[in-house]
């Protein structure tokens, strides 16, 4: 009997041995949260270039910067952020606080902080400024910032209003276009590896809506663009 009971402690101690050299699990790395770029028109200076000439419009714009991590996040996440001054002037260039939160629902992982801009119809060179992550509610790297450039140009003529009624989709209605000019409205939705990705919206002859809708809830840039057809 005691040669199965000795069999049966080197069998335990062998076993042991194994489990001794099984690393012990590690803690998952910390979340990295990036604040996207983005730019926006703010003066539309040259509203046809062709067709019957109309005036340019003053549609009132709002510049989205996205707050993006690769994975989604289990729990909500709110955010510190900072509106940091380049060459844009606060009050005369864009409004709000310079200050705020943002927050990530849970089981997503993206957020948008918005900043409104004041439509002062200067021409102007673009302008820039910048959105830094103060803090975070869970720990995560928030050291990447995002760059907002305002643009100074546009193609939408004074007829025509801009909506948005998503975060991803954007749409033009124009209310006193030539009874048989062909048009459509596009939006650059990001920039991916080989160029821009860009939505289009049905052409429309004569007055109507144009509504272009990105893919997907990832809004970095935001360009508009009213385009004349042949």
């Amino acid at each position: 009997m005691r040669p199965v009971i000795r069999l049966f402690t080197m069998a335990a101690a062998a076993a042991l041995g194994v489990l001794a050299l099984v690393p012990a699990a590690q803690a998952a790395p910390a979340p990295v949260f990036t604040v996207g770029d983005t730019s926006t028109y703010e003066y539309r200076k040259d509203c046809s270039t062709q067709g019957p000439p109309y005036a340019c419009t003053t549609t009132a714009q709002t510049m989205y910067f996205q707050i993006w991590t690769p994975s989604t996040v289990r729990n909500r996440v709110t955010f510190g952020y900072q509106i940091e001054v380049g060459t844009a002037t606060p009050g005369v260039d864009f409004t709000g606080p310079l200050t705020g939160t943002a927050v990530m629902a849970a089981n997503t992982n993206w957020a948008y902080i918005s900043v409104p801009l004041v439509m002062d119809g200067v021409a102007e060179p673009s302008e820039t400024l910048r959105v830094r992550l103060t803090s975070s509610s869970t720990a995560g790297d928030i050291s990447d910032p995002g760059n907002g450039t305002i643009l100074n140009d546009g193609q939408i003529p004074a007829d025509c209003t801009l909506s948005r009624p998503t975060l991803n989709v954007t749409s033009l209605s124009c209310t006193d276009r030539p009874a048989t000019q062909n048009w459509y409205f596009g939006i650059t939705c990001r920039e991916g590896g080989w160029g821009y990705v860009t939505a289009r919206g049905a052409t429309v002859t004569g007055n109507g809506t144009s509504t272009a809708e990105c893919a997907f809830v990832d809004y970095e840039y935001g360009y508009p663009y009213f385009h004349l057809q042949p």
